[in-house]
């Protein structure tokens, strides 16, 4: 009786899962881990229905709730079934994703390797399963700025990924972003454009021209050209971004602040002083308005403002404008962070070009200590 109803429980919540009912699924599944209970501590029924609702917590964002379940079900899985059970990696694939939502980063990536060795051996190593495991292992990896471990695995798993799916699938032009940025973090420019060029085009012919991702996907490649140095491709692109972002979302909000922003450094960089001042103007305004005077964003535009105005010879308004940059990274990451280091590096040379050596030094110092400390 305690199985069959059970049984009945644990299908009603997936019914309600499945139409976003999630309240009725909380209900239900509660309910089902409550009737497993009743045949004792550690049977799997148990730990199934701790799966199932750390399922729904986890959609639901609460994942604080969904680890502790998780650990539960894992403990129970590992004793029934022993460690390399496919039901243990699910139980640990499930696991890295509360830790990595939680900002948990270091200890997401035992257990991301535990469950592509535990898929990789019970499934072989071409089974999608696995595939699914390599893939959140180098996103892991990209994730943190490991990008040469990133990279070979993605490479891997992306083939594997493409060859079942139809060449159109979004699932596949998400991968291929995510393997372009990793190329471009490497200084792979020209493999990234490719990988760019191609999840931009599947994602434009699914979800349209007009698409907030379509934006999303041009501002990329625009900012891999960027980083290439061929603005000439970059701005018509960073512009068709601009424009439906504002189309879509209104001129207030914080992408069309980002995409105002990213033509202002293009233009600067092109030496198009008239063109790129009023535009970080605007974005500055925008950013300070929209999420406040000392969010980070405000500071990353002080931050191109300040080297803006370096470049033009007024150094007292660049000087200005760095150390308020300063002000807000060390309010909001602390005196260590290397954003933190990167303007007091900024702030130094314009002390030095002012010819306030002394202050230079210290500032430079100080950053060289942060920076020296971030690369190991």
């Amino acid at each position: 009786m305690v199985n069959e109803t059970w049984e009945n429980l644990k299908r009603q919540g997936q019914k309600a899962f499945k139409a976003q009912d999630h309240e009725e699924c909380l209900k239900c599944w509660t309910s089902a881990l409550e009737e497993a209970m009743k045949s004792g501590p550690d049977n799997l029924r148990i730990a199934t229905s701790c799966v199932d609702l750390a399922q729904l917590y986890i959609h639901t964002n609460r994942h604080e709730e969904a680890e502790s379940l998780l650990t539960r079900a894992l403990k129970i899985r590992e004793a029934q079934q022993g460690p390399e059970h496919l039901h243990v990696a699910e139980c640990l694939s499930l696991l890295a994703r509360t830790h990595l939502a939680q900002g948990k980063v270091d200890n997401a990536e035992d257990l991301l390797k535990r469950t592509l060795t535990i898929r990789e051996k019970a499934l072989g190593h071409d089974h999608p399963k696995a595939g699914e495991s390599r893939r959140a292992l180098g996103n892991y990896y990209s994730l943190i700025g490991r990008f040469p471990e990133a990279e070979p695995i993605l490479r891997q798993s992306l083939t594997l990924k493409e060859s079942p799916l139809a060449p159109d699938n979004l699932e596949v032009a998400d991968s291929l972003k995510t393997f372009a940025r990793v190329l471009r973090k490497l200084g792979e420019y020209e493999e990234a454009t490719q990988y760019y060029e191609r999840a931009l085009n599947i994602k434009e012919k699914v979800l349209g021209s007009d698409h907030l991702d379509v934006a999303e996907g041009l501002r990329s490649l625009a900012n891999n050209y960027s980083y290439m140095g061929d603005y000439d491709r970059a701005e018509p692109l960073h512009r068709r971004s601009l424009e439906i972002f504002e189309r879509n979302l209104g001129s207030d909000h914080p992408e069309v602040a980002t995409g105002l922003h990213n033509l202002a450094v293009l233009y600067h960089r092109t030496n198009k002083f008239n063109e790129a001042e009023p535009l970080f103007i605007r974005a500055l305004q925008l950013f300070s308005s929209v999420l406040g005077t000392e969010h980070p964003e405000v500071a990353t535009t002080l931050v191109s403002m300040s080297l803006f105005y370096e470049s033009k010879g007024r150094m007292e308004k660049a000087e200005s404008l760095s150390r308020q940059a300063l002000g807000i990274y060390e309010k909001n990451f602390g005196s260590d962070h290397v954003n933190v280091g990167m303007s007091l590096r900024n702030l130094a040379n314009i002390c030095k070009n002012q010819g306030r050596m002394t202050e230079a030094e210290d500032l430079q110092a100080r950053a060289d200590q942060i920076l020296g400390a971030a690369r190991h």
